[in-house]
């Protein structure tokens, strides 16, 4: 395990110079709260480092434990808690600017400095208490669930729910049909999996040339029918066509 604090962002170490920010994004979207990806260059252009950002730090340690031996281009790519901003200056030191600058504004500066953060931290407090009162308004309106919690398809999904509304007390289930007979689990996995309220996924084929189908189980009707919406246009074989998918008329266990 990572040397450094658990953290929402991870540090991705070892990625070639001609890494793009896509790249790394496509190695962590399918994990739960993901929301961004950056890439930096480091010293003489050789290499590149990533930093991956995720809802909660929860999320971040089940990225690192899922990713643990996580490659790119047959390489092993380094993977820990990014170290917070105060970590990297507890081990630079301040320098010999900085610690004159200090001693010679004196403890006058510094009570003034208290106050003025004690007041900050006051108004920040009631802004972030209003910020709060908002978004449980915000999630009682659609059922209890948070746009954030559906990471990529956040907009959309806000979107959708001024159009739409559903179930948000009994589970639903997508039934997939017509997919590709070689589609694999990790594939349709890769799909539904970055939607919130996400459970079990079960892969059948009819035969050995036959096409697939699969069913996807969700906490609530709501989030299966905006799946459904999404599906109808993901280019999942790069022919455009959709997925072909349906709320299932039964649960199947």
């Amino acid at each position: 395990m990572t040397r450094n604090a658990p953290s929402k962002i991870l540090f991705v170490g070892a990625l070639p110079a001609e890494c793009h920010e896509s790249d790394v994004s496509r190695l962590f979207d399918d994990m739960p709260g993901f929301e961004s990806a950056n890439v930096i260059i480091t010293k003489n252009n050789t290499q590149c480092a990533g930093f991956v950002t995720f809802e909660t730090i929860d999320d971040a340690e089940s990225a690192i434990l899922e990713k643990a031996n996580l490659e790119y281009q047959g390489k092993r790519l380094i993977l820990e808690f990014a170290k917070a901003k105060k970590d990297k200056e507890r081990e630079r030191g301040p320098d010999r600017r900085e610690r004159s600058y200090d001693r010679d504004r004196g403890n006058d500066r510094d009570r003034g400095n208290d106050r003025d953060r004690g007041n900050d931290r006051d108004r920040n407090r009631d802004r972030n208490r209003e910020r709060d009162y908002d978004r449980r308004d915000d999630r009682r309106e659609r059922g209890g669930i948070d746009p954030r919690s559906m990471g990529p398809y956040e907009k959309r999904f806000q979107q959708w729910l001024k159009r739409n509304s559903g179930d948000t007390r009994s589970p639903g289930t997508v039934f997939m049909h017509g997919l590709p007979s070689d589609a694999t689990e990790r594939e349709i996995m890769h799909i539904v999996r970055p939607f919130a309220g996400f459970k079990a996924l079960r892969l059948l084929r009819k035969g050995d040339n036959d096409s697939s189908y699969a069913f996807a189980d969700f906490d609530t009707q709501l989030i299966a029918n905006f799946v459904i919406d999404v599906l109808s246009d993901y280019d999942f074989d790069g022919r455009g066509r959709g997925i072909k998918a349906e709320m299932s008329r039964k649960r199947r266990d």
